[in-house]
């Protein structure tokens, strides 16, 4: 199969050639080799081509073959691997889908087959209470054995990963562009941390294909394969993270929503799948059940592995919210001074815990 391997690669670095294109290449032709190597004019004569347009980059195959093998030889060195769907370790759960990704390209692991995984997904622009959500179900789930899977976007799906990664456990991450294109630049912290060994990054894109806009609509349907359960954390009602519920749905995954508060723009769309018969998710132990695994211990996460804390701002953590609260409310919950709740929320500042908004308003991070 080395010489199938090469040729699958080859058909994927090809401009215009989508995964759906290779797929009818393959059937039409018997194999990757006999599908490199066929005349343009029976693709045109199938319809597998339209003689619309470009022509595929098809016709300049042979010129771009040498540039190509060359970069094939570098992947290992580059600590790239390529997963093609006869490998014994592609994702059984990927296999058998009508648009199942012929071949991955991975940086890092894949999700164990041997545990459950569970993507959490959501918006770019989230609120503190989205981001909440997502690291609270991250941490909790991942604690548990659970593979987090994610989109590494901004907002929703990087706060999932992080959260994860900050509880020590390996985190998967699904690109919308080539795995060695991180995007966003503001998520290679998380991207450096899986390509070194705490998970993976994962995409069906050449690696150094960039971000462009119809990879993502791509990539979504692979983050919905992957996982046994998706919860979406918060989205807008408009939002492309209803792609991923669609594939999810498809697939016969269970589809979770986080509830948010009416009249809320940023979670209009949690709340709208919830309507059109998402599940509820409200803590942890909703989807631990499903899984049958026991309980986790919520009380203790953020002391048991976060930084150590002053006995008055343990105090004035647990009075915090995700939603922001006025300085004299926290104050007088917490049965403290002004100065001393000061001193507490700015320790609290400083180990990425709380966040301050304007007019002495304060709201917890994590």
């Amino acid at each position: 199969m080395d010489s199938e391997r090469i040729y699958l690669y080859l058909l994927n670095n090809l401009p215009g050639i989508s995964n759906k294109k290779i797929a009818e290449m393959y059937r039409a032709s018997g194999s990757f080799c006999e599908a490199y190597r066929r005349d343009k004019k029976d693709y045109l004569e199938l319809g597998i081509f339209s003689g619309k347009g470009r022509s595929y980059g098809y016709d300049d195959r042979l010129k771009k073959e040498g540039r190509l093998m060359a970069q094939y030889e570098e992947l290992g060195k580059r600590g790239i691997r390529l997963c093609c769907f006869w490998d014994n370790d592609y994702p059984r759960r990927l296999r058998g889908l009508p648009d199942a990704p012929m071949l991955l390209y991975v940086r890092g692991e894949l999700p164990r087959e041997d545990r459950p995984s569970v993507a959490i997904i959501g918006g770019r622009r989230c609120s503190g209470y989205g981001s909440y959500a997502a690291g609270l179900f991250a941490e909790a789930l991942s604690d548990k054995g659970v593979s987090i899977i994610s989109g590494m976007a901004e907002g929703i799906d990087s706060a999932a990963l992080r959260a994860c990664l900050r509880r020590g456990h390996k985190a998967y991450a699904v690109l919308g562009s080539g795995v060695s294109y991180c995007y966003p630049a503001g998520s290679f912290d998380i991207y450096e941390a899986m390509c070194e060994g705490e998970g993976g990054v994962i995409s069906e894109s050449p690696p150094g294909a960039g971000p462009d806009p119809w990879r993502f609509v791509s990539r979504n349907r692979i983050i919905a394969g992957l996982c046994d359960a998706l919860i979406v954390a918060e989205a807008r009602k408009r939002s492309g993270t209803a792609i991923t519920v669609e594939h999810a749905l498809a697939y016969g995954r269970e589809v979770y929503a986080v509830p948010h508060r009416i009249c809320d723009a940023l979670g209009e769309g949690s709340n709208g799948l919830i309507k059109d018969g998402a599940q509820i998710i409200t803590e942890p132990e909703d989807l631990l059940c499903r899984f049958d695994i026991e309980e986790a211990d919520t009380g203790a996460w953020h002391e048991k592995s976060g930084p150590s804390l002053a006995s008055s701002e343990k105090i004035v953590y647990s009075c915090l919210d995700f939603n922001q609260k006025h300085l004299e409310e926290v104050a007088a919950v917490a049965g403290l001074s002004i100065p001393e709740t000061i001193r507490s929320l700015q320790g609290l500042e400083k180990k990425g815990l709380a966040a301050s908004g304007p007019a002495a308003y304060y709201r917890k991070v994590n």
